[in-house]
């Protein structure tokens, strides 16, 4: 999705956290916001509405 917001954008570092197991064949929610023009917080959170992992690029 940030190819739709944010169009000819690059990654140039990413960092994530584990917080809580993600466990695979479950359905995962990723989403995010926009710290700066720069910089973006993400998270997957389960369908028990957990978040397991979060991170920044």
């Amino acid at each position: 999705t940030t190819m739709l917001q944010k169009p000819g954008v690059h990654f140039v570092y990413f960092e994530y956290r584990p917080t809580n197991p993600m466990i695979v064949g479950r359905a995962v929610t990723i989403a995010g916001g926009w710290n700066s023009k720069r910089n973006a917080t993400l998270w997957a959170v389960s369908v028990r509405g957990v978040v397991g992992m979060s991170g920044q690029i």
